[in-house]
């Protein structure tokens, strides 16, 4: 249905949908680098049994590992200040060319030293990525397809960790690490031709360059002005880093932002970064009767295939359903495969294997991509930086710690306790989602603005009210009103 208007004699109609999904498969795209860190320990056993490689340790391990928790801590503290200084896209630019070195780097790394480092800056460049993406891609995107263009950020990131699980499973582990270069330059130009956010743009008082952005993005059909009139100019609230950080205190900020943080956390608990980061090791521990980087391509394949299924019916059958469903299930298959590995169930080692790929599926439909969703639709405008900054801190503080503790704690409760244990914190998260979580879909996002303060009104769109071409501004939430009545 298009959205038609005067503006100056001339006839307004659908904003073009393909040239944001095109800008948004660009952006999205860096997120590859997440997928392929996640990964890449997968390719630890085989630089331990390499005659000719690089002694490395148990130790050596946890801390490949773990370190990526620790740079995420730094990083994500400066990256929102560095998004509002620079703009998103122009750290988008700045974090993509050096990607390709450090891949080359850590592949053809003559010691172990060179090895951290630059695993130490994939991390960083992880970590950033993962910061102020879903922001971007929040404020490139109009309500109708921004859940399914955020859910990108999972596909091509499940595209990355499973061409990482296959190549390690292939190739020579020096190889394997090369090749995960190869997307990064092509990426870096392709970017060159990605508008700047307009949100940013009006943040900063650049009203026409914002009007050119919304103009490359939307098409010359659409109605860049009454699209440009809709973006709020908060640049009143928002002075510096301090004065962001004084309006968490008000309740209108203060809880969305913690609402994010409680289900990032929760998710955090309930191991899945320690599933594919030690993919390889917990099926050799497990002592399943398949191949162990098998299993690891079977998780890769099973997670992209359903993260394309998220990207289905994210924007169908809304956030909060979708989260809580795939929670619950996250919940079931690892407490099976966990009551399974400590029972020892003679003839049974596929239950845990089939446990496992199943808690991926679900993670993927779900659990993976929308908590990135909603750190891009439901941080205020005002705080979205500091926001993003602080809840993905927090998260790398805990990631580390996870990570680090794993091997260690696999030796004393065995793979089968610690899923047991992962998936208690589901059944919290469920929980919770469930009390406090609001639908966000079909939202605009002034409308989202206050949707967790006590004066919200407690609006669901319906599908047919939801406009093509709108691009949260005003005049679509007068259509809405009249599709209601």
């Amino acid at each position: 249905m298009k959205i038609e208007c005067e503006n100056n004699g001339e006839e307004k109609g659908e904003a073009s949908t393909l040239r944001q999904v095109s800008v948004g498969l660009v952006v999205t795209s860096s997120t590859l680098v997440v997928g392929m860190n996640v990964a890449w320990p997968c390719i630890l056993p085989k630089m331990q049994s390499d005659p000719e490689g690089i002694h490395i340790t148990e130790q050596d391990i946890s801390w490949l590992v773990s370190l990526s928790g620790i740079v995420g801590m730094f990083t994500s503290l400066v990256t929102g200040p560095l998004m509002e200084h620079l703009g998103p896209r122009r750290l988008l630019l700045l974090i993509l060319l050096p990607v390709f070195f450090l891949w080359m780097l850590l592949a053809f790394a003559p010691n172990l030293s060179l090895i951290y480092v630059s695993r130490v800056g994939l991390s960083a460049s992880m970590y950033a990525i993962s910061t102020f993406i879903p922001l971007y891609v929040a404020e490139l995107s109009q309500a109708e397809i921004r859940g399914a263009i955020a859910s990108l950020t999972i596909i091509t990131s499940c595209v990355g960790m499973l061409t990482t699980y296959t190549t390690a499973h292939f190739l020579h582990w020096r190889l394997a690490t090369a090749l995960c270069a190869a997307p990064f330059l092509p990426l870096f130009l392709l970017t060159l031709f990605v508008p700047e956010s307009p949100y940013w743009l009006v943040r900063k008082g650049m009203k026409e360059e914002a009007r050119a952005s919304l103009l490359r993005l939307l098409g010359p059909r659409a109605d860049v002005d009454r699209a440009l009139r809709d973006i709020p100019d908060v640049r009143k609230d928002q002075v510096s880093l301090l004065e962001q950080i004084k309006l968490l205190k008000r309740k209108e900020y203060g809880k969305p932002v913690g609402l994010v943080l409680v289900i990032f956390l929760l998710r955090e608990l309930s191991g899945h970064n320690t599933i594919f980061f030690y993919s390889v090791f917990i099926f050799q521990r497990a002592g399943v009767g398949v191949d162990a980087f098998l299993c690891s391509v079977l998780v890769g394949c099973v997670r992209l295939i359903f993260s394309g299924v998220s990207v289905a019916i994210i924007d169908r059958a809304g956030r909060r359903p979708c989260f809580i469903g795939t929670t619950v299930t996250c919940f079931l298959a690892e407490m099976t495969s966990g009551a399974f590995l400590l029972c020892d169930v003679t003839g049974a080692s596929w239950v845990p294997v089939i446990g496992v790929l199943v808690y991926v599926a679900s993670y993927g439909m779900g659990q993976g991509s929308i908590p990135w969703i909603l750190l891009g639709e439901l941080l205020p405008i005002p705080v979205r930086s500091v926001g993003a900054s602080i809840i993905v801190f927090l998260n790398c503080l805990l990631l580390f710690g996870v990570n680090f503790v794993f091997l260690m704690a696999m030796n004393i409760l065995s793979v089968g306790g610690i899923l047991c244990l992962f998936s208690l914190s589901n059944v919290v998260l469920a929980v919770i989602s469930y009390v406090w979580l609001p639908e966000t879909r079909g939202r605009l996002l002034k409308e989202l603005e206050n949707i967790c303060s006590d004066n919200a009104e407690d609006l669901v769109v319906p599908d047919h009210a939801v406009e093509k071409g709108a691009y949260t501004n005003e005049g679509m939430e007068e259509d809405v009103a009249k599709t209601r009545l």
